[in-house]
């Protein structure tokens, strides 16, 4: 595949280890919801080779599957190499899954990555661009980066996604990135089952930014630290 070798593990042994969990933990369910994470990264600060991964779990356990890897020295540049095999999850969410003499339906919840493995997976504009909010049509202005302040915005839709609307003068070339075959999956969204990226967007986005409007040139390197190891100490306090 593309320049480098790929590895499936298939979804069917994920959904029966979900299913297992459940029942050792004696929970009762009906359906399995999975939430599917895709994201890439060099094995090495120095490296040309390329790990790229997509991960399985479900909604309401802490257990993680591994369906596919692949490796080489880039990514593959159709991404929908990448997703061929994982069209697989269309025959789990039209027929089910039966195990240990009991049937259970399969949705995708979710599809969870961050803000560059987003744009690649959905064959959207990337994220430091004009019009690439993955939610809404807002412009955006650019202050070193291009950011997205306001509220008062119109709403992208699935269906529009799916038919490719964004795809013309009036889209600003959002779906300019070719076609993702994630779009023929049944019952899944590509804006609202594709979530935000809440530790880019928040975590190290908006919070990075606030903590450092708050103490810039206020404290000392030595009081931030000081700072740093108490937040840390209770870590473990704090949900």
């Amino acid at each position: 595949m593309g320049s480098g070798q790929y590895c499936h593990y298939g979804l069917e042994n994920a959904l029966r280890s979900f299913i297992d969990e459940y029942v050792h933990k004696g929970i009762v369910v009906e359906c399995i919801k999975l939430l599917v994470s895709i994201d890439g990264a060099p094995l090495a600060v120095s490296s040309e080779k390329w790990l790229w991964i997509i991960s399985v779990s479900e909604k309401e356990l802490k257990l993680v599957e591994v369906l596919a890897i692949y490796h080489g020295e880039d990514k593959p540049s159709n991404v929908n190499e990448l997703l061929k095999e994982f069209k697989e999850v269309t025959l789990f969410i039209n027929n089910g899954i039966s195990h240990k003499d009991k049937h259970y339906s399969v949705i995708l919840h979710a599809l969870v990555c961050d803000a560059p493995a987003k744009s690649y997976v959905i064959c959207v504009k990337y994220h430091s661009g004009y019009y690439s909010c993955t939610k809404c049509t807002i412009e955006g202005e650019y202050d070193g980066a291009v950011h997205f302040p306001g509220c008062i915005v119109t709403l992208r839709t699935g269906e529009k996604v799916k038919n490719r609307e964004y795809n013309d003068p009036l889209g600003y070339d959002y779906q300019k990135n070719g076609e993702t075959i994630l779009k023929d999956i049944p019952k899944f969204g590509l804006v609202t089952n594709v979530v935000l990226d809440y530790m880019h967007l928040i975590c190290l986005g908006v919070m990075l930014k606030l903590i450092e409007l708050w103490i810039k040139n206020i404290l000392s390197d030595a009081d931030i630290d000081k700072m740093s190891e108490r937040l840390i100490n209770i870590k473990q306090f704090v949900p």
